[in-house]
């Protein structure tokens, strides 16, 4: 039998594990800290936007868009043109995204509120266009090839490490470049540890991935010593014939010399 990866929970802090800590606070906290919004005013856009992709109100979701905004193929420039290209534009990868986000998983930015990877961005509208200051949605990248890069400081995985580096705690951030620092804590720093962490590793952007699909959700490191390799997306790599214990997030294989590479479990 074939097991695969499982998906690497995005935005989502484990209690048993080490993290940012701008993401361990309340997303209320962090949108009036970090964003400068009520957390009130960003609910009922939530709810407005899900509503409307849902139910595919093109009027209704094109009326929460900042014009122009910017696409591959040129920027939108009206509600108008927005409805005449909204397949385009709020792709299938688009609405699956904010149709799976939990209002508590928002990535908060200082100049945006941000749907998954970066699949949709929303925030204060300035300017004559927006005089009632009202939060309109500022990007929308529906790229489903893997080519998008998720914001920078985003938590990509947040997990205990269990098998061969049991005990130990991990961290992916996103770099908002396409690549991502690795951060591993060793067992006596305990929870949310805030000493500086073991092993700190940074990743380059995946240039010519194997799978479109998993450009930036595979990340590789590479100390004196060892090599490390995160795999943050469902079905970007196979696990021939090993069954992931229960509770895991997520799987990091090390290789030391010319030695075998460890299976590393992450858990919740």
């Amino acid at each position: 039998m074939r097991w695969f990866r499982r998906t690497l929970f995005l935005g989502v802090v484990m209690a048993a594990a080490p993290t940012a800590h701008a993401q361990e606070e309340p997303i209320e906290t962090r949108l009036e800290k970090v964003a400068g919004l009520k957390p009130a005013d960003v609910r009922a856009f939530f709810a407005t936007l899900r509503s409307g992709l849902a139910s595919g109100n093109t009027r209704a979701v094109c009326a929460l868009v900042a014009y122009p905004l910017p696409q591959p193929s040129g920027p939108v420039s009206s509600a108008a043109d927005c409805a005449a290209r909204y397949d385009d534009i709020f792709t299938i990868a688009v609405r699956r995204t904010v149709g799976r986000a939990q209002f508590d998983e928002l990535f908060v930015a200082p100049t945006a509120v941000v749907f998954g990877y970066g699949e949709l961005w929303f925030a204060r509208c300035q300017g004559v266009a927006c005089p009632d200051g009202a939060l309109r949605i500022t990007q929308v990248n529906g790229a489903g090839d893997g080519t998008l890069k998720p914001p920078a400081g985003k938590t990509l995985l947040a997990c205990a490490m269990a098998g061969a580096g049991g005990g130990r705690w991990a961290t992916l951030t996103a770099d908002g470049d396409g690549g991502a620092v690795l951060r591993i804590w060793m067992p006596s720093a305990g929870l949310h540890a805030t000493s500086p962490p073991a092993i700190l590793l940074k990743s380059q952007p995946v240039s010519q991935p194997a799978s479109p699909r998993c450009a930036f959700r595979t990340h590789a490191f590479t100390d004196a010593t060892t090599s490390y390799t995160v795999v943050s997306e469902t079905m970007c790599a196979e696990l021939d014939d090993r069954i992931p214990p229960m509770g895991t997030v997520g799987v990091v294989t090390r290789a030391t010399g010319g030695a075998a590479p460890d299976t590393i479990w992450c858990i919740q």
